[in-house]
C-alpha cells in the first residue's frame, strides 16, 4: 500500500510540474493546456481547429497566439527565457 501512495505522490508532483498552478485560464470543455509557466504552452482539443492563446509578460503583459492545429495535434507556442506566462487558453478557429 506504502508503494502505491508513493507512486501517487510521484505522479501528482509530475502532474502539477505541467500544469502550472495559479495559471488563468477558460479553456473550452474536452480542451486542456499544457504550460511550464515561463517558455512554452500548448494547447489541444479532441476535435476541430483550435490555437493556444497565453497571457505572456515580459515586463508588460500581451496576447500571443499559436498556430492553429486540428484534432489533438498540438497548438503551441514558446518564448526565449525571462517572461512569464500569466493564463493559458484555447479558441475554437
Amino acid at each position: 500500500m506504502r508503494k502505491f501512495a508513493h507512486a501517487v505522490t510521484v505522479v501528482a508532483a509530475v502532474g502539477g510540474m505541467l500544469v502550472t498552478p495559479g495559471v488563468a485560464s477558460a479553456v473550452p470543455p474536452s480542451c486542456w493546456t499544457e504550460t511550464n509557466g515561463s517558455t512554452w504552452a500548448a494547447g489541444f482539443c479532441p476535435s476541430g481547429t483550435y490555437k493556444v492563446v497565453v497571457q505572456y509578460c515580459r515586463p508588460n503583459c500581451h496576447r500571443e497566439e499559436g498556430y492553429p492545429a486540428v484534432n489533438g495535434n498540438p497548438s503551441g507556442i514558446s518564448f526565449s527565457p525571462g517572461g512569464s506566462i500569466a493564463g493559458v487558453d484555447v479558441e475554437y478557429v
